[in-house]
């Protein structure tokens, strides 16, 4: 893949985490409805397009990178390794949530509450994580002590969306 396609193909892979998608969590969470059942042209221009390039060429980096927290201990190294490993959890999680809440039928047993507790608490760190990832690879943050700004950010919004999901969670299981 040549550099210039790969440039631009990172930066849709950012775009896609941060507006299409990250957008959808809060409002899946917020409404606990789905973008896709209320207009099915929108639903798969809006969600399932973005969701599936993002998916596909999140996996295309995971297997491409390199993992390096053992040489290099810096906390953005474990950040980085975290951000892929949540994506491949993520893309298993969503299988199965569509799976049990479309075509099968949820029942709030202790092992889905607890795969959908955790797939609420991870999805939300990825997103919160991959704020960061998306202003490093625009080039919103390119110093240390804006990337200090950033990482403050990005640990606000998963605080605040974190206690948000666990409230929308537990009314949901109630």
């Amino acid at each position: 893949m040549s550099k210039k396609l790969q440039f631009y193909l990172r930066r849709l892979h950012g775009i896609t985490g941060i507006f299409p998608l990250g957008y959808f969590l809060y409002y899946h969470l917020q409404s606990m409805a789905s973008i896709s059942s209320e207009n099915i042209l929108f639903g798969v221009v809006f969600l399932w397009l973005p969701l599936l390039f993002h998916s596909v060429y999140g996996m295309y980096i995971t297997y491409e990178g390199s993992v390096n927290i053992g040489c290099y201990g810096y906390w953005r190294n474990y950040m980085y390794f975290l951000q892929r490993w949540t994506g491949i959890f993520i893309f298993i999680f969503l299988i199965w949530h569509i799976y049990i809440m479309k075509f099968g039928s949820y029942s709030a047993t202790g092992l889905n509450n607890f795969v959908l507790f955790f797939g609420v608490i991870i999805s939300i760190f990825h997103v919160a994580n991959g704020i960061f990832g998306f202003l490093v690879d625009m080039g919103v943050v390119v110093g240390e002590k804006a990337q200090r700004v950033a990482v403050g950010i990005s640990i606000i919004f998963f605080i605040i969306f974190a206690i948000f999901g666990i409230h929308k969670f537990y009314s949901f299981v109630q």
